[in-house]
């Protein structure tokens, strides 16, 4: 740095000019802005006169002396390229940059580990996953970055439910296939039906009654201990009486070859009217659908599929599925609600497939609820109520079969008919009756207000 050298009117010895020079270096270092304040001035003729120098000061010296000061801080801010200001500035940006960086770092991670999590239930959404995750990995601002995760929760949310939906599929199928079971190993251990009669029912009970999958497996299980208290009993196996009759019903075929031949007979009957009446149902079908060949032999072992997975027939499985194509339904969603009517058949004692298809018809109609919503929509509420209270689920169908337009009509929602209709069973116990006062009860509820409105 230069030394200062102010003309104050007199000769100044070296030392007297090196004390000047030492206090304008200590002013200088404290300079923020590219000129000298009044202040600044003030303070250097204030120590100036503490130095007792009796000595004035020459302004315009001064002057010369700020110039070379503006020179020097203006070398100064060339050599760094930027003011004070921009550095600030830009300070502030780099600390508002990384924090921008760690949010778009955390919320990467949070929603690949999501994934991650949940790729069996997402796997038809991977396509809006993939764009929706570079949307938030190609933000470039908070704004971008804040309109990118909430696109992407909002795919969550629809992938949650339909997770949801899945699970509820899965169980119900695994319940059936439960109660299936029991009832399978009950037709083959007649022998315990007298000391465990009570206990099996409870078994058949507690999986019916099972609304999750926690619930389900801790039924199963004690199922599973059921039998292995039976098997160390001695109690497994056909009683006396059934072993007598499956002995007898083998020895016949023994007694004559007229018996044989006659059987033979009846089972080749049985099974040119089995495939009459399922050529009958694929006629039915195809009267009122529009698909081809090929669609139609690839729906015939998607319905026996369907059928062995629930317990019913196939012929029940077609038939179920061209009723609900003649109301309008597209080919895949009559197969998806035919299975639907199956598995509320299923779930439902004493309750046919027809009855549940009748059922679910009435109820959407009624309702509006769309073919992918009936599993959780209708089935799912049937079932849970139907376990937990004194109505059934036949009692429950029977009800809304009668009750569901009008009380629709009257803003009732499903819940609340279904509602409704379990308290007034409870004390009156005829669902058809409950079903058509609850259906009388609201059409007189309305025509009551048109008048009242109308005067």
């Amino acid at each position: 740095m230069a030394d200062y050298k102010i003309q104050l009117g007199v000769q100044l010895d070296s030392k007297a000019q090196e004390n000047i020079n030492n206090q304008l270096r200590k002013i200088e270092a404290k300079i923020e802005t590219a000129t000298l304040s009044k202040k600044a001035i003030s303070s250097i003729q204030d120590q100036l006169k503490s130095a007792n120098l009796g000595i004035t000061i020459d302004t315009t010296s001064i002057k010369k002396a700020q110039n070379e000061v503006n020179k020097l801080v203006d070398s100064v801010r060339k050599a760094s390229g930027l003011s004070l200001g921009n550095q600030l500035k830009n300070n502030s940006s780099s600390k508002s940059d990384a924090n921008f960086l760690a949010d778009q770092q955390r919320i990467l991670a949070q929603n690949e580990k999501y994934w991650k999590q949940n790729t069996a239930a997402a796997k038809e959404y991977e396509q809006q996953w993939t764009l929706a995750f570079s949307n938030v990995e190609n933000a470039q601002s908070k704004a971008q970055l804040t309109t990118a995760t909430k696109q992407i929760n909002a795919l969550k949310a629809e992938i949650d439910n339909a997770g949801s939906k899945m699970n509820q599929t899965n169980f119900l199928a695994d319940q059936q296939k439960e109660l299936a079971n029991i009832k399978t190993y009950i037709n083959a251990n007649t022998k315990a039906a007298n000391q465990y009669g009570e206990a099996l029912k409870q078994a058949q009970t507690n999986v019916r009654g099972a609304t999750n999958t926690q619930e389900l497996t801790t039924a199963r299980k004690q199922f599973q201990a059921l039998k292995a208290e039976i098997s160390a009993a001695g109690m497994s196996g056909l009683s006396f009486g059934d072993k007598l009759k499956s002995e007898i019903s083998n020895l016949t075929s023994f007694f004559s070859a007229t018996s044989i031949i006659l059987s033979s007979v009846s089972h080749l009957k049985n099974g040119f009217s089995e495939l009459v009446a399922l050529d009958d149902a694929m006629v039915e079908l195809k009267k009122v659908t529009d698909e081809t060949n090929e669609s139609y032999k690839n729906f015939y072992y998607q319905a026996n599929d369907i059928a062995k997975q629930l317990g019913a027939t196939t012929q029940e499985v077609i038939t179920q599925t061209a009723n609900w194509a003649q109301l309008g339904y597209a080919m895949q969603d009559a197969i998806n609600l035919a299975k639907d009517s199956s598995i509320l058949s299923t779930i439902s004692p004493e309750m046919d497939i027809d009855t549940a298809t009748e059922t679910l018809i009435s109820t959407m109609k009624a309702y509006k609820i769309e073919a992918n919503d009936v599993m959780d929509g209708i089935n799912s509420k049937i079932n849970i109520v139907g376990n937990n209270f004194a109505s059934n689920n036949n009692d429950i169908s029977e009800m809304l079969k009668r009750s569901s337009a009008a009380m629709a009509a009257a803003n009732n929602t499903l819940e609340q008919n279904i509602a409704l209709g379990v308290a007034g069973n409870e004390i009156v116990q005829d669902s058809a009756s409950v079903g058509t006062a609850l259906k009388t009860i609201s059409m007189r509820i309305r025509a009551n207000v048109f008048i009242a409105l109308a005067l």
